[in-house]
Formats: C-alpha cells, structure tokens, sequence
C-alpha cells in the first residue's frame, strides 16, 4: 500500500490537473490567460510543468492592469520590471530539456509603443560559459512571459550550473541569475 503523503498528493495533482482544464475552458471565452508559474504548481511534477508549457511568448495582463500595477503613468515612459524567472526542473538528468520562463512588465514606450532590446542568456559551468544564446526583442506594453527550452547534452559535466540572463533595452541593463544542476 502507498504512502498516505503519496496518495494525497496524486490526488491533489488529479485535482488541479481538471481545476487546470476547467479554467482554461472558460478562459477561451473571456480571452483571459493563466500564466502557470511553480508558484501555481506547488508540488506537481516537473515534467507535467515541462508538458503544458509551450516555447515562446504569451500576454499574461494587459497593458491597462500592468499600467494601474505599476503607475506607468506616473513614471518615465519605457520602464522594464522583472516579474519572475524560473528554471524548471532544478534538477535533470543529461539529455533532458530545461524550460526557462522570463516573466517581464512593460511600461509603454513613447507614443505607446514597444521597447526595442535584446535577452542574452548564458549557461555557465565551472566558470565556463557552455551555452549562449542572444535575441534581439522588442518588450511589448503589458505583462508578457517568455518560454524557451533548452536541452542539456548527455555528455553535459554533472553539477551545479549557472543560468544568467541579461536583458537590454534603451541605455538600461537588467542581470539575473539562476541555479540548476545536473546528475548522473
């Protein structure tokens, strides 16, 4: 016989799993998007994460709720906030994927338009830089997240690696760094 602790947490995963489907359900009516973050997630599992999240860029508000959020109309025009970067899973195994979510909010630029940049992203080893990947970006009005997957080569070091992220826009930089590692 399981665990308890193990079948409440199947249990709780079948649970948000149709909470999940329901709500995206009636999302498609309301054009409304849930933006699934590990903070949503709690204890699901890393590869169910990986699964229904998809690569590229999604609005997650609008650039009304971001504006009254951050009192765009008060501050400078085209300012970046980073909401969230995630790495999920914290722990793989050579040759599986990593997903990498940049959550950014943007005030609006001048004459309300978007803000013309770059996201660098850097993996690093040892003090070795094993991966870098550089896209030009132009950061739209609203609350945008960004999803990229990236996969770690079976021959990849076992150990901690450093995931950097650095985002320009305008004269401004803005660096972040994250942690994961690969085992055996």
């Amino acid at each position: 016989m399981e665990n308890k602790e193990i079948i409440i947490q199947k249990l709780l995963n079948v649970l948000f799993i149709t909470f999940l489907i329901l709500s995206l359900f009636s999302c498609a009516t309301t054009k409304e998007v849930i933006d699934i973050t590990t903070d949503t997630i709690g204890g699901l599992d890393d590869r169910f994460v990986r699964f229904i999240r998809k690569p590229g860029e999604k609005q997650v508000e609008t650039e009304e709720k971001t504006s009254l959020k951050y009192g765009c109309n008060k501050r400078k025009a085209g300012e970046i906030f980073i909401e969230k970067i995630e790495i999920v899973p914290k722990r793989l195994k050579r040759g599986e994927e990593i997903n990498q979510r940049l959550r950014y909010a943007a005030c609006p630029g001048l004459n309300n338009k978007s803000l013309k940049g770059s996201i660098k992203r850097i993996i690093r080893h040892s003090g070795k830089n094993v991966f870098e990947d550089f896209t030009k970006y132009d950061f739209k009005p609203g609350t945008w997240s960004i999803d990229v997957f990236i996969l770690v080569p079976k021959e990849s070091s076992v150990g901690r690696y450093e995931f950097i992220n650095v985002i320009n826009y305008g004269t401004r930089s803005i660096t972040k760094i994250n942690s994961f590692t690969v085992k055996a």
